[in-house]
């Protein structure tokens, strides 16, 4: 199944002029298959997470809400604790997702899209995945640094 759709082309006369332009933003093609998305990017979970490939949640936009992922979490244990008891009315029939996007700087591509989690393995995936992510954030251009200092 293809999990993404090409949303912004820019244009590649820097990698190989007169070729056209790139694919730099992709939507999840459909949110209902994000979760298998985002294992697919990191197979390996949070140890495939490094500087060059990252993951952003609660990022909220065009494209959902600014639920985080315990928030999501709390509510829908909450759901199917109360089953039909609980204040639909309030809270509305659907859980909106948590949002994500995804960066590849090197490759300049941006993923987002809507993720639903559905029980505990899917929860600690996603926060080792942002746990990794921050740090992976933190370190960008160290490794660049260090190499520079060191031939000087």
């Amino acid at each position: 199944m293809k999990h993404w759709e090409p949303v912004f082309h820019a244009p590649n006369d820097y990698i190989s002029p007169g070729s056209g332009p790139i694919s730099c933003a992709f939507k999840c093609a459909d949110n209902a298959y994000s979760m298998e998305a985002l294992r697919e990017l990191f197979p390996m979970g949070s140890s495939s997470v490094d500087e060059m490939n990252m993951v952003l949640f609660s990022t909220s936009g065009i494209h959902g809400s600014y639920m985080i992922i315990e928030e999501y979490e709390k509510e829908l244990w909450e759901r199917k604790r109360l089953g039909d008891k609980f204040d639909y009315e309030e809270h509305g029939e659907e859980l909106e997702g948590i949002t994500f996007l995804m960066i590849q700087p090197r490759l300049v591509i941006m993923r987002y899209g809507l993720v639903f989690p559905e029980d505990k393995e899917d929860f600690e995936f996603l926060k080792r995945l942002r746990k990794a992510s921050w740090e992976a954030f933190s370190k960008i251009g160290e490794n660049w640094r260090r190499g520079r200092l060191a031939i000087h």
